[in-house]
């Protein structure tokens, strides 16, 4: 898994959230799916896709609309967490994660608005996990490093 989605994760895991990474679905594979129970009933559940990169967002409106059909509206996939549901009447909702938003962020969010998927910068992510990080050991070597950033270098 890749640091940035590790990030998310244990961000989700903060939050409450049992997570399941990198499910196959047929040729695909579902990012990040966060579950919250409240006394053993599933009550929120949330698709999350991570696509960040150090360079910077590649602004090409042709690639969201790829990245909304293939990993959020693919009937194979809606119908993988349709499978973890099991018509509970729970609304799935849909996070993308991307580093920061593009220029042309307004026509952004709302392509993403339409298909229902909220759009999540990665630098809050990050700063929410930064802030909350306390002393405690994490064996996950990702979070183990933010936190020696975080206490050592900061």
């Amino acid at each position: 898994m890749s640091a940035e989605k590790e990030i998310v994760n244990f961000w989700l895991n903060r939050k409450g959230f049992f997570t399941i990474s990198n499910i196959k679905v047929k040729n695909k594979d579902i990012g990040i799916l966060a579950l919250k129970y409240d006394e053993g009933v599933l009550k929120n559940i949330i698709h999350v896709e991570v696509c960040c990169s150090i360079t910077g967002f590649i602004d090409q409106g042709h690639i969201f609309e790829k990245i909304i059909f293939e990993k959020f509206n693919d009937k194979n996939i809606k119908d993988a967490i349709s499978g973890y549901i099991k018509n509970d009447g729970i609304t799935v909702e849909n996070f993308f994660v991307i580093n920061s938003l593009p220029k042309e962020s307004k026509d952004l969010a709302s392509k993403f608005e339409k298909n229902s998927i909220s759009l999540v910068e990665f630098e809050n992510v990050l700063a929410d996990v930064l802030k909350d990080l306390d002393t405690s050991y994490f064996k996950n070597d990702v979070i183990r490093t933010l936190q020696l950033t975080k206490f050592l270098l900061m």
